[in-house]
C-alpha cells in the first residue's frame, strides 16, 4: 500500500509495474492517461502507440466498445451510467431469477451503492473517478 503523500505519477508507475489490465470508457481516456503519466509526446505511428500501451498493460478494455460487441446494446445510450443500466436490464432479461448483484466494500457501498439502483436521469455522480470505476467494473 502506498502512503497518502505518494504522487499520482508514482501510483501510475506502480500500476504499470504490476502489469494489470486497463479499463476505460473511450480511447480519449487512455490517451489522456498515457500523455499525462508517461510524460512524453505520444507516438503518431499506430504501431508505436500500440507498443507503448502493451508496455503499460497486458490487456485494455474499452467499455464504449460494448455498444458494438453486444447486439442488444447497439444504438443504446453512450453515457456510462445509462449503458450500465441498459446492460443490467439486458442481463436480467437473459438470466431471469439470477439478477446481477455485487457485494461492495463498505466504503464503496456507502459512497456509491445507491447509484447502482438509481433510475436513468437521476443525479448520479457521473465522471467521478470512483463512480465511473465501479460502473466500468460492473460492466465487465
Amino acid at each position: 500500500e502506498l502512503p497518502p503523500e505518494t504522487g499520482l505519477l508514482r501510483l501510475w508507475q506502480v500500476l504499470v509495474e504490476a502489469f494489470r489490465p486497463l479499463v476505460f470508457h473511450t480511447p480519449l481516456d487512455l490517451l489522456f492517461l498515457l500523455a499525462a503519466f508517461e510524460r512524453r509526446r505520444l507516438p503518431r505511428d499506430p504501431k508505436e502507440l500500440a507498443a507503448l500501451v502493451r508496455k503499460c498493460a497486458p490487456v485494455v478494455y474499452d467499455t464504449a466498445l460494448l455498444h458494438f460487441a453486444v447486439p442488444d446494446l447497439q444504438s443504446k445510450p453512450r453515457k456510462l451510467p445509462d449503458l450500465y443500466r441498459v446492460a443490467k436490464a439486458c442481463h436480467d432479461r437473459m438470466h431471469t431469477g439470477t439478477g446481477l448483484r455485487f457485494q461492495l466494500e463498505a466504503r464503496t457501498e456507502a459512497s456509491y451503492g445507491w447509484c447502482l439502483q438509481a433510475p436513468m436521469g437521476t443525479g448520479t455522480p457521473e465522471h467521478e473517478a470512483g463512480y465511473d470505476s465501479l460502473l466500468t467494473a460492473a460492466l465487465f
